[in-house]
C-alpha cells in the first residue's frame, strides 16, 4: 500500500514539476508573459471587489482566488469525467494539474486554506453568503483532495484544548490510547 501511494505521488510530482519546467520557457516570451500578467491583474482586481462583498475578512481574498479557480477548473473536469463514464488520460492529467498546480503550489494553498478555515467558527463567507457557501473548502472542495469533512476542525479543537487546558485536568498521555493487543 505504501509503495502504491509513493508511486502515485511520484507520478503527480513528475507531472506537476514537469509542467512547471515546460512553462518556464513560455514565461520568457514577452507577449505571453505580458498577456498573462494583464489577465492575472484583472482577475485579482475582480476577486478583490468580490471578496469585499462576500468574505467576512477581505484579507482572505487569496483563499477566494483558490476557491474560484478550483471551482472553474477541477470541478468541471471532474464532472466531464463522470459524464463520459470511463477515465480519459488527458482529462486525468488536466484534473491533477488543476488540483496540484505547478510545483504543487495549488495543493499547498489548498492545505493552507483548509487550515485557516478550520480555525474559523463561521468559515470564510459573510453571513449573507454563508447560507449558500458555508464551509466551502471543507465540505465541497475538500472531497476532491480526499478530505473528510469536520476532521480538520476536530483536530484543531482537540489541539487547542490540549494547549490551553490546565495540565492537572488532562488525562495522562497513555490513558486514551488502547493497548496494542486489544486493537483488532
Amino acid at each position: 500500500m505504501a509503495l502504491a501511494s509513493t508511486g502515485a505521488l511520484s507520478l503527480v510530482g513528475v507531472l506537476s514539476v514537469g509542467c512547471y519546467g515546460a512553462a518556464m520557457p513560455l514565461g520568457r516570451v514577452r507577449p505571453l508573459r505580458d498577456a498573462y500578467q494583464f489577465l492575472s491583474r484583472a482577475y485579482d482586481r475582480f476577486l478583490e471587489r468580490l471578496g469585499q462583498e462576500v468574505l467576512r475578512d477581505f484579507r482572505d481574498t487569496p483563499a477566494l482566488r483558490l476557491m474560484v479557480s478550483l471551482s472553474l477548473s477541477a470541478v468541471p473536469i471532474f464532472l466531464i469525467q463522470r459524464v463520459l463514464g470511463k477515465p480519459r488520460f488527458l482529462l486525468a492529467i488536466a484534473f491533477y494539474l488543476s488540483l496540484y498546480g505547478l510545483k504543487f503550489q495549488r495543493f499547498v494553498r489548498m492545505f493552507n486554506a483548509k487550515h485557516v478555515e478550520a480555525h474559523r467558527r463561521q468559515g470564510y463567507f459573510s453571513e449573507k453568503y454563508d447560507k449558500v457557501f458555508g464551509r466551502y473548502v471543507e465540505f465541497f472542495l475538500g472531497y476532491l483532495y480526499g478530505n473528510i469533512p469536520e476532521l480538520d476542525r476536530t483536530v484543531m479543537s482537540v489541539s487547542t484544548i490540549e494547549r490551553t487546558a490546565d495540565p492537572t485536568t488532562l488525562p495522562t498521555p497513555g490513558s486514551t490510547i488502547e493497548r496494542a493487543g486489544s486493537i483488532s
